[in-house]
């Protein structure tokens, strides 16, 4: 794994992170959740055109999808969208930690 694949994956996973604390507090009140699911989904078609991010690629691109679909919907949804990107920047932290490690 390159240097540019190792930030960009810490990237992604940084960015589902803060995209999900800021849903967290900025729920569906403001424009922050298309916001939120555009940039989520920008990084999550970065790391799905590598061949070694895939998944995390296609998780990431998953929970920005949603972001965009669901505002509308209700709180309920934004906070399980919020919790759903924390454990997916997780993920992505832990699966490019390991991957780092493991060379």
């Amino acid at each position: 794994m390159t240097q540019g694949q190792k930030g960009k994956r810490f990237l992604v996973g940084a960015t589902l992170i803060i995209g999900g604390l800021l849903a967290l507090f900025f729920g569906t009140g403001t424009i922050m959740p298309f916001v939120i699911g555009g940039a989520i989904s920008l990084f999550g078609l970065v790391l799905f055109s590598e061949k070694s991010s895939r998944s995390a690629g296609l998780i990431t691109l998953i929970v920005g999808g949603l972001f965009l679909a669901n505002p509308l919907l209700g709180w309920h949804i934004i906070t399980w969208l919020a919790v759903g990107s924390l454990l997916a920047g997780g993920y992505v932290s832990y699966d490019t930690y390991k991957k780092i490690n493991s060379y």
